[in-house]
């Protein structure tokens, strides 16, 4: 890829907002959306009040999170998986506007390169990476698909990837903007496989954290604190028919 420094000002992703860039000052030092929304679910799993106030006033919590104000012109929402409700969200493209010749000429990369990083920054996704990049590439590209997807998506995705989707179970997809942003909360359910207890690491800037505070681990600055996170694990095969057993 090309140097930064030289890269055409019109050739620069539009995506301060869509990708949370955090301020200096930002409490929590993560490294962009995927880590602070793994962290915001992750504390919705373990604390029920936490949850709801994210539903209710997620940017007021977010900004709590991070101990710093993010754009006015920014608005998130903040919505819930439920068992017969799933949400498939499509980022907005960063080079809207641009060719993937132009892409290809100035930075090295394809429509689908650019689909793959964004899909990267979401903490929960509807559906696998090779999957997903196909669809994210040909909303972008596709004016009838994105109609289509936006309008039938249980019928397109069925059709497109050869799945039954399970009866009952309705798809809806958002589609994101420089100043929309959507965080899907995963369900908990009781139709279980197994549950799985792993520890995931939140960078944290500063002593005066709530979270290191919270440990009882005050430390310098920055550093890294472990999480211990129970987590519930769905059937792989769900939200689809789960193939008959050989």
């Amino acid at each position: 890829m090309n140097n930064p420094e030289e890269t055409p000002k019109a050739m620069k992703p539009s995506m301060p907002l869509w990708s949370y860039q955090l301020q200096r000052d930002s409490r929590l030092a993560v490294r962009g959306r995927k880590d602070l929304e793994t962290l915001l679910i992750a504390r919705s799993f373990e604390d029920e009040r936490f949850k709801q106030e994210l539903l209710t006033n997620p940017k007021v919590v977010i900004e709590k999170e991070l101990g710093t104000e993010l754009p006015e012109s920014l608005e998130i929402k903040v919505i819930e998986e439920t068992e017969t409700a799933l949400y498939m969200v499509i980022p907005k493209n960063p080079y809207e506007g641009l060719a993937e010749s132009e892409l290809k000429a100035n930075l090295g990369l394809t429509l689908d390169d650019v689909a793959c990083w964004v899909y990267e920054q979401q903490a929960n996704v509807l559906l696998e990476e090779t999957s997903s990049v196909a669809v994210i590439t040909q909303f972008w590209t596709d004016p009838a698909f994105k109609q289509e997807l936006l309008a039938n998506p249980k019928a397109v995705i069925e059709k497109e990837f050869g799945k039954n989707i399970l009866e009952g179970v309705e798809i809806h997809v958002l589609e994101e903007t420089t100043n929309i942003l959507y965080l899907i909360l995963p369900r908990l359910t009781d139709d279980l496989h197994f549950l799985a207890n792993f520890s995931f690491l939140v960078p944290v800037a500063g002593q005066d954290s709530d979270l290191i505070n919270a440990l009882g681990s005050p430390v310098a600055t920055p550093t890294t604190v472990t999480v211990p996170i129970t987590f519930t694990f769905l059937a792989s095969c769900w939200p689809f028919d789960c193939p008959p057993a050989q």
